[in-house]
């Protein structure tokens, strides 16, 4: 027999003995004769129920209940009194006798009567066993005739099986290791709150709710849990999309599981939409909750400060991501020996992805696990490592983004000069996109190895604007660096950002920046003066408004810490101060003849027959990248239709198809002699 199993037992004595003794008091309170009292003496004796409580070395489930809902001993004793009636058929016998009759079920009336110190104000619906659900009234002729039992889940706690948590909802318990989870930042936050708790309780009539905000909901649960642990509770989550409607049901469903949590030491947490699809703070299902579970600590958690108006203390705490040097440690933990082999890669992988100990340790066994099933006998280390634990966490922030943005597909290349292949630029432009690179690669280096970021929040991520007429390369080339580094590469839509609605832009905004900060992406935003105009002098609300989603889009790409490109074919059009806070920007100019001929050279795959291209002809046509594109990809149609290779005069059909589109004059100087 176990621990558990020889408490239970030790339990469901003492619950007798405490039965026996009181059906020795009702029968002194109720001066029965001696022959029924010689009765309830032969049940148990004193001495043998002294014996009992000395031998148990933890108290009884009755105790505990009594304690955490604050009933005093009449109430204790209507409880008892209930349990009695349905678990033990000699103390239903002797209250046969005391009530001179056959008694199926208590009634008020003979609870006041039979019970010493019976108190009327114990029925009232204010009171706790009523309002905390503990009884339960059947239909009766008058108050005082209906019968009462014993809440079910109740009757089962006071003989030792627990009580429930979940009732009828999705409720889950927490747990968390600590030592592996937390960190010393995380347990200082959850000190600060413990402090604050006890301190703004002991003043209250109501424990404080505490709002818990940050980017990771792993990092804002350890948090919670630390908290709950420190008190001395157990901590439950819940959605609050799962709590079901805002009715009376609800309000039922809250008191008793407040009842519940107050017997179970039991803390809270409500975990709010962190996808931004519905907004937990406007919900009533959630007002309902804090106005109701005012006796349990309550943890709301969201990704952003939810505007909480209670009539109750609040406690609010930021729960920051880690560090990428708290992340680099979390990395090498998860991975041990392995973690030696892999050199710099670690560093790419804590400074890039947002991730915490949990996500980290799926991460590994993601990769181990397809690396084991690809190749069973291979080596799990160096490259192919690396290369695997960078693709499972690439897998980390997508759900969230790909619900909010359009994600391309980016053919990957290997980090040589091959890279940029088939991006025609100066040389100048060229070496702008390689330092974009390198302030990506060499980010944890700067920032935390050598202490540039020195705890800022601003600044960290990489922003840069590419400007340039329509074609000239500008998508082509965030392709490019989305490929050399190995992210995903995330278009936005402007049209499903922009809400004439207030506040709307900002709301959509911030949920695509929160979900790219996850890491792992590059955010391309085209035709970006839609949104990053120029502020205008405010002649009307609709004026003021535009300017005040300027403002705030200034500081999002300012504190922003992920990878984000701006593309416009007008950099005059782009906020002065949007620019300044830029921390590169690129010009795609016009390309120039040579320019033209290598882009001529580079565009048909190496799969694709041709015969007696003339590149330094096409180069004549005064057009774009992505002109050229166009007309390559109608003539190599052409070729195809017609079963030969491309050849020159496939290319003149497509090259007037593309200039009628233009509305532009095709000169017989430019393709005279192509045929």
């Amino acid at each position: 027999m176990n621990d558990v199993d020889r408490w239970q037992e030790r339990n469901r004595e003492l619950l007798i003995a405490a039965l026996a003794d009181l059906g020795t008091r009702m029968a002194v309170h109720l001066g029965v004769e001696s022959e029924t009292r010689a009765v309830v003496a032969e049940w148990v004796e004193t001495a043998v129920m002294d014996a009992l409580r000395a031998e148990s070395r933890a108290p009884m489930a009755l105790d505990l209940f009594v304690e955490a809902l604050g009933l005093d001993a009449f109430e204790r004793d209507v409880v008892l009194l209930c349990a009695g009636f349905e678990l033990h058929a000699p103390f239903v016998e002797i209250c046969h006798r005391f009530a001179g009759q056959s008694v199926t079920r208590p009634t008020w009336s003979f609870v006041l009567s039979s019970i010493p110190g019976a108190e009327w104000s114990a029925l009232a619906p204010s009171a706790p066993l009523r309002a905390w659900h503990v009884l339960r009234l059947e239909p009766g002729p008058s108050l005082v005739q209906q019968p009462i039992r014993l809440d079910e889940q109740i009757l089962h706690y006071l003989l030792g099986m627990g009580i429930d948590l979940h009732l009828d909802r999705p409720l889950s318990m927490v747990d968390v290791d600590l030592e592996e989870q937390g960190s010393e930042q995380l347990h200082a936050i959850a000190a600060r709150l413990k402090a604050g708790l006890e301190r703004v309780s002991a003043n209250a009539d109501a424990v404080p709710a505490v709002q818990l905000f940050g980017p990771e909901a792993g990092l804002r649960k350890v948090v919670a849990y630390d908290v709950s642990q420190s008190l001395g509770l157990n901590l439950v989550e819940v959605a609050l999309a799962d709590l079901g409607p805002a009715d009376a049901a609800l309000d039922a469903l809250l008191d008793r599981w407040e009842r519940n949590a107050l017997v179970a030491r039991s803390a809270l947490l409500v975990t709010l939409d962190d996808d931004g699809k519905a907004d937990g703070t406007r919900d009533p299902r959630l007002r309902r909750l804090m106005g109701r579970l005012r006796q349990v600590p309550v943890f709301v958690s969201g990704r952003v400060v939810p505007p909480l108006a209670l009539e109750r203390p609040l406690l609010s705490a930021e729960v920051p991501a880690p560090s990428p040097m708290r992340r680099l440690q979390l990395w090498e933990r998860a991975l041990g020996p392995l973690a030696e082999t892999l050199g710099d890669s670690l560093d790419s992988l804590a400074s890039q992805f947002l991730m915490d100990a949990r996500e980290i340790d799926a991460a590994v066994g993601t990769a181990l696990g397809q690396l084991h099933a690809e190749e069973p006998e291979r080596t799990l280390e160096g490259p192919a490592l690396a290369d695997a634990l960078w693709s499972a966490s690439r897998g980390h922030g997508r759900p969230r983004l790909d619900s909010l943005a359009q994600r391309l597909r980016v053919a990957e290349r290997s980090d040589d000069d091959s890279g940029w292949e088939g991006l025609v630029l100066p040389p100048q432009q060229l070496a702008q996109l390689q330092q974009i690179e390198a302030h990506v690669r060499y980010s944890f280096q700067v920032w935390d190895r050598w202490g540039f970021d020195r705890g800022g929040a601003r600044g960290v991520g990489v922003s840069a604007l590419f400007y340039g007429e329509s074609g000239t390369g500008k998508t082509h080339a965030a392709e490019r660096l989305a490929a050399r580094l190995r992210l995903d590469l995330y278009r936005v839509d402007l049209a499903s950002i922009v809400s004439k609605y207030i506040g709307e832009t900002e709301k959509n905004l911030r949920q695509i920046f929160d979900a790219a900060d996850e890491g792992g992406v590059l955010l391309l935003f085209d035709e970006a003066d839609a949104v990053f105009g120029r502020r205008s002098d405010v002649k009307d609300s609709h004026d003021r408004y535009a300017n005040m989603e300027v403002s705030y889009l200034l500081q999002r790409i300012e504190t922003a810490r992920g990878i984000s490109i701006l593309t416009t074919n007008l950099r005059d059009a782009i906020d002065t101060a949007f620019q300044r806070r830029l921390r590169f920007v690129v010009e795609f100019p016009f390309p120039a003849q040579p320019q033209r001929a290598e882009i001529w050279r580079q565009i048909f795959p190496a799969a694709t027959p041709t015969e007696g291209l003339q590149f330094d002809k096409l180069s004549r046509l005064n057009v774009t990248g992505g002109n050229i594109r166009n007309i390559a990809l109608n003539g190599m149609f052409l070729a195809a239709e017609a079963g030969e290779p491309v050849q020159m005069r496939h290319l003149l059909a497509a090259t007037r198809s593309e200039y009628e589109k233009l509305d532009k004059p095709l000169s017989q100087s430019d393709v005279g002699d192509w045929a």
